[in-house]
């Protein structure tokens, strides 16, 4: 345990220069205002890194104290105006010289552990080596829990303590925690109440799905089975279509060869050479008679024209009947085209029942179709 066996104490507060040799035990007693709150005012300074500078002595730049330890060492605080405490250590037999600056208000932490006379107890410091006039007996004013404490600081038996309270506070806890997890429990259990019923759920789900299975192979035979109707469906237009063209290709019954009708083509060709004579004869004979009503009685010629004009009569009969001829080789070309459109519709239709395209025109059977 570290004890300050000597103090030197200048320029503060009343005391210009002091120097007091201590023991374990140490009671400063004496008048009034003779300095013995000053002395330990000094110490609490010096172990604490005062602030301010109130209690500098009036008219000095800077005040000093000075402890030497019982092992040896020797800590000097200096407090300069308007600047923060400055520790100067001393340290071993060759007394080796360490200087803390700039402490801002703070005790380096050097320094705590070579003077060793603060106290943590219960998160508060506790310096139970420094008494006041006005304080209390040392622990006579603490309460039991509280002088457990310190003590147990200076025998080590706060660590027992410290393991107390540590069990203590992971029991309660522990019981804090069964105590949740049973309310779990017991709210697990109320949320599982409405699946009772899921086990029947699951069987349902699974006739469920091996009727929906069951149905997909259904469907999928429907499928196949509308496709085939499709098919046949395509495969009965296309016979109708066929049969259609078959019947456009037969030709009608009663006409004649194609012989007969290029020879009465040309009769007919004949018969309108013939007929434009005529139409040309009827001109001359309405000019014919002008010219003999203009002419005094002719007799013969008269009759010679009169025949003339039974003979053109006749002629206008054959022109006529020509003309019927004319009308015939009309109706058999229309019959010889329709002929071939049939045999062309007969090609296609071949061509398509195939799948190939038509040999003469190229078209598709989609087109053939349409």
């Amino acid at each position: 345990m570290t004890v300050i066996s000597r103090v030197e104490i200048r320029n503060w507060q009343s005391i210009a220069h002091a120097d007091l040799a201590l023991g374990d035990w140490t009671s400063l007693v004496g008048e009034s205002d003779v300095g013995k709150s000053a002395v330990v005012h000094a110490i609490v300074a010096a172990l604490t890194n005062q602030r301010g500078d109130r209690l500098i002595r009036h008219g000095a730049k800077m005040a000093e104290v000075t402890l030497w330890l019982t092992d040896g060492e020797r800590v000097t605080w200096q407090k300069e105006r308007g600047k923060s405490g400055r520790y100067i250590v001393e340290q071993g037999p060759d007394f080796i010289v360490r200087t803390y600056e700039k402490t801002a208000g703070e005790v380096p932490v050097e320094v705590l552990d070579l003077l060793r006379v603060t106290l943590d107890v219960a998160g508060d410091d506790f310096s139970p080596g420094i008494m006041g006039q006005f304080d209390a007996p040392f622990l006579l004013s603490e309460t039991p829990r509280r002088r457990a404490q310190l003590l147990g600081e200076f025998d080590g038996s706060n660590i027992t303590m410290a393991a107390e309270s540590l069990l203590r506070t992971a029991q309660r806890r522990a019981q804090d925690d069964v105590k949740a997890a049973e309310r779990e429990v017991e709210r697990l259990d109320g949320a599982l109440l409405p699946y009772d019923a899921l086990p029947a759920a699951e069987a349902a789900l699974a006739t469920a799905e091996a009727l929906s299975a069951a149905l997909g192979a259904r469907s999928a035979r429907r499928d196949a089975a509308a496709a085939l109707s499709g098919g046949v469906e395509a495969a009965q237009r296309a016979g109708a279509r066929s049969a259609a063209l078959v019947a456009a290709w037969t030709m009608p019954p009663g006409l004649p060869s194609l012989d007969v009708i290029e020879a009465r083509a040309s009769r007919i060709a004949v018969a309108r050479g013939l007929a434009a004579g005529i139409e040309a004869a009827q001109a001359g004979a309405a000019l014919a008679r002008r010219t003999i009503a203009a002419l005094p009685d002719l007799g013969e010629a008269v009759e010679a024209i009169s025949r003339r004009f039974e003979h053109l009569a006749t002629l206008r009969m054959t022109v006529t009947a020509l003309g019927t001829l004319a009308t015939d080789r009309v109706a058999h070309e229309a019959a010889v085209a329709h002929y071939a459109a049939a045999a062309h519709a007969g090609q296609e239709a071949l061509a398509g029942l195939q799948g190939a395209p038509c040999p003469e025109c190229g078209r598709p059977l989609e087109r053939m179709l349409a």
